[in-house]
């Protein structure tokens, strides 16, 4: 698989038209998974879906008072798709992903959904929903994490995933914006962090350059380079260029790309807890 095309497209002007043009996009590079996270996008993303197309949401679990049923919600996604089958649930870690899970393996066997996965769970618990997912007589899809050159810390879920024939779908690979190639409010709200960013920028620019890629589509190319699905949202995706000729990354890039990130690793953290709180 080359990509996930997420369609959590927001409104604004001429925003369905937008869904339908970057669907369209997307069919004509063969790219043919979308990801529709939005309560609000679905409908439009149902209007533009083909019968080729592979189609997954993300189930939140939150405290019981507070959550919509899983029953409750693939039912109102299903309608708003106009599917008779959702190809793939995630489903987020929470005191709740037991229970949920069990719901999920319910409405498999119902017919209502046909895989499971995870999103940014711990290696541990991945392993035992696999565990659970074997003794119902089914298989886990994979696991959904951020990923990118200078957030890998789910390294090890990776390779598990690689080791058991897992997908592993990498999330938020531009780094929050700090890898995009421009991004003017990160460049005023942390101008000494980005400065600090640069030697990696302009890696990626470089060896982009030498398969003749953008430095976009460079830090897409590294997080397939290490078996990992790209999740290029919408917006990125339809001003990406040249993505039908990613190339694939030699072990002296990844290792050269790595390396200078390694450096910037640390003021990058601290910008992301100052902007986000984490």
């Amino acid at each position: 698989m080359k990509a996930v095309i997420e369609v959590d497209a927001p409104r604004g002007k001429d925003w369905e038209e937008k869904i339908h043009q970057g669907m369209s996009l997307a069919r004509q590079k063969d790219i043919h998974f979308f990801d529709a996270m939005s309560l609000t996008s679905r409908y439009v993303v149902g209007d533009a879906l083909s019968m080729a197309d592979t189609i997954s949401l993300g189930y939140k679990t939150m405290l019981p008072r507070q959550e919509k049923s899983l029953v409750a919600f693939i039912d109102q996604a299903l309608m708003e798709l106009r599917r008779d089958e959702i190809d793939i649930l995630w489903l987020s870690g929470s005191p709740l992903w037991q229970r949920r899970l069990m719901d999920a393996i319910k409405l498999q066997k119902a017919g209502k959904l046909r895989q499971i996965g995870l999103v940014n769970m711990r290696l541990k618990d991945c392993k035992q929903a696999q565990s659970i997912l074997q003794e119902t007589g089914t298989q886990l899809y994979g696991v959904r994490c951020v990923y990118n050159l200078l957030e890998r810390r789910t390294q090890d879920i990776l390779d598990w995933c690689g080791e058991n024939d897992l997908a592993f779908w990498a999330t938020d690979l531009l780094a929050s914006g700090f890898l995009a190639e421009q991004d003017w409010w990160l460049e005023n709200m942390f101008p000494d962090h980005m400065a600090r960013l640069e030697p990696l920028r302009d890696l990626l620019g470089a060896i982009g350059g030498k398969y003749r890629m953008t430095m976009v589509t460079c830090a897409m190319a590294y997080v397939m380079a290490k078996k990992a699905t790209p999740v290029v949202h919408l917006r990125d995706f339809m001003n990406m260029k040249q993505i039908e000729d990613i190339c694939c990354l030699k072990r002296e890039d990844v290792l050269a790309l790595e390396n200078k990130a390694d450096l910037g690793k640390g003021s990058w953290a601290y910008a992301m807890a100052r902007r986000f709180g984490r």
